[in-house]
């Protein structure tokens, strides 16, 4: 114990190095065939309603453990476990990135099932993964469209694009075909559209399959502060209304925001 009560009078502590971490990764990468890097977050910490976190970067800590392992090992596996997306700075650069949420009891039972090739992975990311932090805009500001925020309106490809997912082989969009190339416009809603559509779709080696996809025309609605529907209240919540744009709309198909691979055109005609 120190007796000291004030400043002056305290005693200083050093810190001694006894083993250093760094060196012990760099010691087992060598010695390994494979390396995998787990990092992420705890769900109490940094993850929650309450406490924000204080930046959008991969800790640094996080990354260098990165680092040192890939000057050591030729294949380096990162594996990321966290509530949210990170901004991976330069581990973006690892050949392989597998992530999950906090995924229960056997989340780590389903990290070795994946990474050991017994089960192929099939998730899609339902959120984008900035490749800086200015993508995400502004926490405060909710109009994603004026700062050009989400995948739905940001003009710059994403480090990881909402729906983005691998598996262990490789699959062609090759066309879009439209059951009725035009459509009339829906009245004006307060409903809020969502993904347009989409389909799980397992394939055997080589083999190829149309899917067929529906979805209501509502979905392309925009928001109209200018509208308003006929008997709603006269108040400012009722202000505006969802409204589909007669017009020319691209309909798309692939494996994420950032890969559409292949379109089709849709005409919006007005509605009689």
């Amino acid at each position: 114990m120190a007796d000291g009560v004030t400043l002056d009078e305290a005693e200083r502590f050093g810190a001694r190095i006894v083993r250093s971490g760094q060196q012990a990764i760099a010691e087992a990468a060598v010695a390994a065939d494979v390396v995998l890097v787990a990092v992420g977050n705890d769900p109490h910490l940094a993850g929650r309603e309450t406490a924000d976190r204080p930046h959008l970067m991969l800790p640094e800590v996080f990354a260098e453990v990165w680092r040192i392992a890939r000057r050591h090992a030729e294949q380096v596996v990162l594996t990321i476990v966290s509530s949210y997306p990170y901004v991976l700075g330069d581990a973006f650069a690892a050949e392989t990135i597998v992530w999950s949420s906090h995924g229960g009891q056997e989340l780590g039972n389903g990290l070795v099932d994946v990474l050991s090739g017994d089960v192929e992975p099939t998730g899609r990311l339902a959120q984008s993964w900035p490749a800086d932090p200015a993508q995400a805009g502004d926490l405060f500001d909710y109009d994603t469209l004026r700062q050009q925020a989400t995948y739905r309106h940001h003009p710059e490809p994403y480090a990881f694009a909402f729906g983005h997912g691998c598996t262990y082989s490789a699959v062609r969009y090759e066309d879009v075909q439209l059951s009725e190339p035009q459509v009339a416009a829906p009245e004006p809603t307060h409903h809020h559209p969502a993904l347009v559509a989409y389909e799980r779709v397992r394939l055997e080696p080589g083999e190829s399959r149309e899917v067929e996809l529906s979805f209501d025309a509502r979905r392309l609605a925009v928001w109209d502060d200018e509208l308003r529907i006929e008997g709603a209240p006269e108040d400012w919540v009722h202000a505006g209304a969802l409204r589909v744009q007669p017009g020319a709309y691209r309909i798309a198909a692939g494996p994420s925001a950032d890969a559409l691979e292949v379109d089709a055109t849709l005409t919006v005609a007005v509605r009689s």
